[in-house]
């Protein structure tokens, strides 16, 4: 999903509506409770209220969101006809329940999920409430070579000093979503290709957006290669040349973020040697002058099961690939 104005840091100040405090209570509610009709009512008059170029989030390929308020966002079709002076959606449901909708109940760091829907529109928990954002990579919108890189900059300091465990938490997404398939037996994953979806909200990364599936040709579709793609791909980023030795230091710790999460979870990497011309491009963006064969290496060290054990080694090792084929 394309997020309107926040490829540089946004800030909001914290509100919450009449209309979300009554919609929390509802879905605490036990279902004999729930005043969903009367919900139907207000929110009549909240999505008429709400449509206003002001309040516009973005929009994907199929949808698109504006804001209510600091805690919720709305989702809606295209195809929607909202034209009209009072717009009746009906009441208020809790979503369906779907294979996908019950694996992103899981998962960590999606905002993606509805919490309940008006006939065909969602509310979703708005990912950037009252904070800070910043999206992943490069802002395309910038003309100017000396604000690409000032924005740049700026954009890696900020990801490279996310904590360890805001990866962690992706990583564990992506090896979550292997475990659930649909019935023709695709995978999900999230849209990596479109890094808008990807954003640094306080010390947390959070995606929008809706969850792809798709036929792969490995068993798992979310893998270390996928996991890096998001930061490093030739769209989202400047030339290696183009930077100061502390973006491209920057770049290297995001990288090295990203494997050691990937280890802590067992994302699969089996795919190293069969698709090296790529994991050769994310090292190239990334300022690392390594093969693939060189990273694969180093991850044959890996326990068996790393979860709980000590992979200080790992953290060593990598800080030493890092050193010995860096560009700088």
């Amino acid at each position: 999903m394309k997020i309107s104005g926040i490829n540089s840091c946004t800030a909001f100040c914290a509100y919450k509506s009449s209309f979300s405090k009554k919609l929390e209570e509802n879905l605490n509610a036990k279902s004999d409770e729930r005043q969903e009709e009367l919900l139907g009512d207000e929110f009549a008059d909240v999505i008429m209220q709400s449509m206003t170029p002001y309040n516009y989030v973005g929009g994907g390929s199929f949808n698109k969101v504006y804001k209510i308020d600091d805690y919720y966002v709305m989702r809606i079709p295209y195809n929607s006809i909202l034209n009209t002076e009072y717009f009746y959606l009906g009441a208020m449901k809790l979503p369906e329940n779907t294979v996908l909708n019950r694996a992103a109940e899981g998962l960590k760091c999606y905002y993606g999920n509805p919490v309940a829907r008006f006939g065909n529109v969602n509310i979703l928990r708005n990912a950037m409430e009252d904070k800070i954002v910043m999206s992943c990579g490069l802002d395309n919108n910038m003309l100017l070579l000396e604000d690409k890189l000032k924005y740049f900059s700026k954009y890696l300091e900020e990801f490279a000093n996310l904590p360890q465990s805001a990866y962690d938490r992706l990583a564990f997404d992506f090896k979550y979503m292997n475990n659930y398939r649909t019935k023709n037996n695709f995978t999900y994953s999230y849209d990596i290709l479109n890094a808008k979806n990807f954003m640094k909200v306080a010390d947390e990364i959070r995606v929008v957006d809706d969850i792809d599936n798709e036929e792969v040709l490995f068993h798992d579709k979310n893998r270390l290669s996928t996991l890096l793609q998001v930061f490093f791909q030739p769209d989202r980023l400047l030339p290696a040349a183009c930077l100061e030795e502390q973006d491209i230091k920057n770049m290297h710790l995001i990288f090295k973020k990203c494997v050691l999460a990937a280890v802590k979870v067992n994302l699969p990497y089996d795919d190293i040697e069969m698709l090296a011309p790529r994991y050769n491009a994310i090292m190239f963006d990334a300022g690392i002058t390594a093969r693939s064969s060189d990273l694969l290496n180093i991850l044959k060290r890996v326990p068996e099961n790393p979860d709980g054990q000590d992979i200080s080694n790992i953290d060593e090792m990598l800080s030493e690939f890092l050193n010995k084929y860096s560009r700088i």
